[in-house]
C-alpha cells in the first residue's frame, strides 16, 4: 500500500477515533474492576493493590494477582500520564485495536510475499476493511487485544528477524503470556509449529526456556503474597471458566453440570460470533480450495489450525465470546494473504467477509447510535455531579461496572456485584439497567438479595429517551450513564454498632 493510503487511513482512523473518544461511545465493560482497577491504584498511589474482588476478605487491601499483571500495570502508565476518565481509556483501547490490525496486515502482507501472481494491497477495499477492524472488538477492558498485539508480534519477528535474533520472539512470547495466559499459548502453539517444521530444535527449546523466564519476572507480583495469590488466581479462573472445574476433583457429574450451564451460556450469548466465525472459515475454505497449487504449506497449515480451533471452539470458549478474535485472526491472515480474494471481479469473498464480521458490527455500530442520540443530561460528566450532592466525601458507594469512570476519579467506588454479600455495610448504590428495553416500569433494581430490605431509593435519573433508527422508533430507550441511587436508611446503623 502506497504511503499515500497509508496517510489517508490513519487519518480516517484519527477521525472516527476521535469522536468515539469525544462521544464516550464505549461505556466500560463488566470486568473492568478485575483488569484495569489495579492500575488506576498503581497510578494513584503507587501501590498495586485490589480489594473488594471475588474471593478476598471485605475491605482488605491485598497485591493485585487475579491475572497476569502486564496489561493492569500498563494501564497505571497510560492513567499515570493522561489521567482518570472514559475518553483517556476508550482512547488506550483504540490505539491496541490499530496496532492489531496494523499487525494482521504486516502478517498477511508476509504470508502473500513470492507469489506470482501480485498482491493486492493497494486496493481501496482493503483500505477501507483496515479501518474498519481497527475500530471494531468483541469486548474492551481486558488484556486480550495487549496478548493480540504482543502475540502478533512474536510472529512477525520469527519470520522477519535472523535466526540469530530468537531471543526477542521469546521475549514477546512471555509478555504476550504475562498479558493473557490463553494468548500466551496459542501464539507459542503457533511458533513451535513453525520451528518443528523446520527442525530448529535448539531455537524451539531456548524460545520455551526465555518465554517461561520471562513469564515468571513478570509475575513477581504474584510471589510477594506467596501461595494465596495461586490460590486466589485458580478461584477466579474456577469462577469464569468450566474448564478449570477439574472432574477427577469435582466429581463427573459435577463437572458436566457446570459444562452444560456454559455450553448454554455460550451457544445463547456467542451464537451469532461463532456462525460468523463459520462463514468466514467456508468463505476461506473456498478460496484455499480454488487456489490450493499455488498456496505455501506454512498457509494452508496455518488455515488448518485455525480451522481445529473453531472446532475446540465451544469448549474453551465458553463465557468468552471476546475469544473470538483469538481463534479468527489465523483466518483473516490468510484470507487477506490470497490474491484473488481482492481481485475486482470476485465480490463473493466481499460478501463473506461483511457477513461473518456483521455480529461484530451491529455490536459496535448500535453503540456509536446510541452516543450519538445520547441527551446531555445523560452525560458522565453530568449524572456525576447530580449524584455526588447526595453523598459525603467520605460516603461508601457501590456501583454497576459501566459507571466505573463516570465517579472513580472524584469518588472511591466498588463493585456491586462483587460486594452483594456485605452491602449493607455500604451508604449508597448507584444501579444502572442491564437491559435497554423500554418496558421498565420501575426504577433500575437493587440485583442483589435482601438488598430491598436497607436501602430506600433517593432518585431515579434512567433514561426514558426512544432509541430511533433511521427516524423509526425501538422498543429500546437511548442508553446513558442513568441510574437509581439508592441510600441505606435501615440497615447501615446496626452494621456500624
Amino acid at each position: 500500500m502506497s504511503l499515500k493510503k497509508c496517510l489517508l487511513a490513519f487519518c480516517l482512523w484519527v477521525g472516527v477515533t476521535s469522536w468515539i473518544v469525544v462521544k464516550e461511545a464505549r461505556p466500560p465493560a463488566t470486568d473492568i474492576f478485575l483488569f484495569k482497577e489495579a492500575g488506576v491504584n498503581w497510578a494513584q498511589t503507587g501501590k498495586f493493590q485490589v480489594k473488594n474482588l471475588p474471593h478476598m476478605p471485605p475491605n482488605e487491601a491485598m497485591t493485585y494477582a487475579y491475572y497476569p499483571p502486564l496489561y493492569p500495570l500498563l494501564f497505571g502508565v497510560w492513567t499515570k500520564a493522561f489521567g482518570i476518565g472514559l475518553r483517556q481509556s476508550i482512547a488506550f483501547d483504540s490505539i491496541l485495536r490499530a496496532l492489531r490490525t496494523a499487525l494482521i496486515f504486516l502478517l498477511a502482507t508476509v504470508f502473500a510475499q513470492g507469489w506470482a501472481r501480485g498482491t493486492p494491497f493497494g486496493s481501496a477495499k482493503l483500505l477501507l476493511v483496515g479501518v474498519i477492524l481497527s475500530l471494531v472488538s468483541s469486548d474492551g477492558d481486558r488484556p486480550d487485544e495487549l496478548a493480540l498485539v504482543l502475540g502478533l508480534l512474536s510472529w512477525l519477528s520469527l519470520y522477519k528477524l535472523p535466526y540469530e535474533k530468537w531471543w526477542f520472539t521469546a521475549v514477546l512470547l512471555g509478555l504476550c503470556g504475562a498479558t493473557s495466559p490463553a494468548g500466551g499459548l496459542l501464539f507459542a502453539a503457533g511458533v513451535a509449529v513453525v520451528l518443528a517444521k523446520e527442525k530448529r530444535w535448539m531455537n524451539l527449546c531456548g524460545i520455551g526456556g526465555v518465554a517461561f523466564l520471562c513469564f515468571l519476572i513478570c509475575n513477581f507480583s504474584f510471589y510477594t503474597e506467596g501461595w494465596t495469590a495461586f490460590l486466589r488466581f485458580r478461584a477466579q479462573a474456577t469462577l469464569s471458566n468450566f474448564p478449570y472445574l477439574a472432574p477427577w476433583k469435582a466429581g463427573w457429574g459435577a463437572f458436566f453440570v457446570t459444562w452444560n450451564h456454559a455450553f448454554q451460556h455460550s451457544v445463547k450469548v456467542g451464537a451469532p460470533y461463532l456462525l460468523s466465525f463459520c462463514i468466514l472459515a467456508t468463505g476461506v475454505g473456498y478460496t484455499l480450495f480454488e487456489n490450493r497449487r499455488n498456496l505455501p504449506p506454512l498457509l494452508r497449515l496455518t488455515w488448518f489450525l485455525a480451522m481445529g480451533y473453531a472446532v475446540v471452539c465451544l469448549w474453551v470458549w465458553t463465557l468468552q465470546p471476546y475469544y473470538f478474535w483469538m481463534a479468527s485472526i489465523p483466518l483473516l491472515a490468510v484470507a487477506l494473504a490470497l490474491p484473488s480474494f481482492w481481485n475486482r471481479s470476485n465480490w463473493g469473498m466481499t460478501i463473506v467477509l461483511v457477513l461473518a464480521l456483521t455480529p461484530i458490527f451491529q455490536r459496535e455500530f448500535k453503540g456509536y447510535l446510541h452516543a450519538l442520540q445520547r441527551p446531555p443530561g445523560q452525560q458522565s460528566e453530568t449524572i456525576a455531579r447530580e449524584v455526588l450532592t447526595h453523598l459525603d466525601p467520605k460516603a461508601t458507594l457501590a456501583i454497576e461496572p459501566d459507571q466505573y469512570f463516570t465517579f472513580r476519579g472524584i469518588h472511591p467506588v466498588d463493585n456491586l456485584t462483587y460486594v452483594c454479600e456485605h452491602l449493607n455495610e455500604y451508604q449508597y448504590v448507584y444501579a444502572t439497567p442491564r437491559t435497554t428495553r423500554r418496558d421498565r416500569a420501575v426504577p433500575t433494581p437493587i440485583l442483589c438479595a435482601n438488598a430491598s430490605d436497607c436501602f430506600t431509593l433517593v432518585e431515579d435519573q434512567s433514561s426514558r429517551e426512544v432509541f430511533e433508527v433511521l427516524g423509526f422508533e425501538t422498543p429500546y430507550f437511548v442508553r446513558g450513564n442513568g441510574g437509581a441511587l439508592y441510600e441505606n436508611t435501615k440497615c447501615l446503623s446496626s452494621v456500624d454498632s
